[in-house]
């Protein structure tokens, strides 16, 4: 259904005419017995194998003590992230939890929201609502060995369903841009994010006919503490990048980004040689997960304990999630199955667009658009004609496989510097 923006409701006006680039104690009971037995004189330990036994059993104590300490900790910090958007569902009958993903194809929606609500997001401007602006429909494949990130741009226009509002009551189904399916089921209000979340996911479903089984969504505050967590990312730039909009300056060159710059960095899309916008913007975002992907690869986070615990507690802290995602159990065993996904597994698409027919601001997706969701639903590798992104930022384009002539192929800025780059505080 097609609606008027002249009947769109006050929150979302300011957008109408909006130019878009492209883009417990124990008791313990003592007992005394009956009887009184006499044991047999036994020679007395030395002191040196006391102090043994005593350090022994101090160490171990210890060592439990802290194990159990740290899990409880954790499992407080995954509980907090939990987000449920069930009562929002438009079904009624209700599909029962995932609790094993093994053997089977699992899509994930991430989305990084566009507010200035909550703790570090007031830094980064004047609040102009609630809106999903970055969206990637994660897909990894049954047998784990493709794991496809695919960013679905914010301006795409699509019919954004009816959606369950705080109050019970529904949306009204129209024509709009993707980015505005999070304000609609939140109505604009940050307290209201679960029903906001199902309206986006709704939206996604209804764009692409693939079902989504869980979903995380990160804000600006925490992208920067996943970065800062990860010890930050290595990128090299052939040019100086400099957007006062998004607070980007960082100079040509190799550098170990931290949280702020990372963040920067994939919120600009006003750079004086791309006038892309937000399809440019998306392209630099894919690299950026390339490279967070790859950092985490190459310090073996999943089989170092330590580095585990402090980037999972940081990652958990910094999101909401599903609750099967936000599960320790679940999130810890689909974190092995991805570790053994080859970097050559691991790719970034966008889905095809094309320019809206009546505003030049705004796309709508192309005639290649079904076939591709059609690829992702049958768990298959992307289709011949896809433009894919690996985690070092090279650009292909995927061939058919009889065909005798090689892939085109892009490099992203200074590659070659990047293989190469070593961190001096390393």
């Amino acid at each position: 259904m097609q609606r008027n923006f002249d009947d769109l409701p006050t929150w979302l006006q300011r957008y109408r005419k909006r130019g878009v680039p492209r883009i417990g104690k124990r008791n313990f009971a003592h007992v005394q017995s009956d009887k009184i037995r006499h044991a047999a004189i036994k020679k007395l330990p030395t002191l040196k194998a006391q102090i043994i036994k005593l350090s022994a059993l101090a160490l171990f104590l210890f060592g439990t003590s802290a194990t159990a300490f740290i899990f409880i900790d954790l499992y407080k910090s995954i509980s907090n992230s939990s987000l449920s958007i069930a009562d929002f569902s438009p079904d009624s009958d209700q599909k029962p939890p995932v609790d094993n993903y093994d053997g089977r194809a699992v899509n994930i929606m991430v989305l990084g929201i566009d507010s200035r609500h909550g703790e570090g997001n007031r830094n980064f401007g004047e609040d102009e609502g609630l809106l999903n602006d970055t969206n990637f429909l994660m897909h990894i494949s049954a047998d784990r060995t493709r794991l496809q990130m695919v960013s679905i741009p914010r301006d795409t226009l699509v019919t954004i369903p009816a959606c369950r509002l705080i109050d019970g009551t529904y949306s009204a189904p129209f024509y709009a841009q993707f980015n505005w399916a999070l304000g609609t089921g939140s109505s604009g209000d940050p307290k209201n994010l679960a029903p906001g979340i199902a309206c986006v996911k709704n939206t996604m479903e209804e764009l692409t006919g693939i079902e989504i089984d869980e979903f995380v969504i990160i804000d600006f505050n925490g992208f920067q503490s996943i970065i800062d967590a990860l010890g930050g990312v290595d990128m090299c730039f052939d040019k100086d990048l400099y957007d006062p909009l998004s607070a980007l300056d960082i100079k040509a060159g190799c550098h170990k980004l931290n949280g702020f710059d990372a963040l920067a960095y994939a919120r600009t899309r006003s750079l004086p040689d791309d006038p892309t916008g937000d399809i440019g913007r998306m392209g630099r975002q894919q690299e950026l997960v390339g490279r967070i992907l790859h950092t985490a690869k190459q310090k073996n986070i999943i089989t170092d304990f330590p580095k585990l615990y402090s980037f999972v507690k940081e990652g958990i802290q910094a999101v909401k999630a599903s609750p099967q995602l936000a599960s320790l159990s679940n999130a810890t065993g689909l974190a092995y199955s991805l570790n053994s996904i080859p970097n050559s597994g691991i790719q970034f698409a966008t889905m095809p667009w094309g320019e809206a027919p009546h505003d030049p601001n705004r796309v709508i997706p192309s005639e290649l658009a079904p076939d591709f969701w059609e690829s992702i639903k049958l768990d298959k590798p992307f289709p011949v004609g896809t433009e894919i992104r690996d985690l070092n930022g090279k650009v292909t384009i995927v061939e058919d496989p009889q065909a005798k002539t090689g892939s085109k192929e892009t490099s992203p800025n200074n590659e070659n510097d990047l293989e190469n780059f070593q961190d001096p505080n390393e």
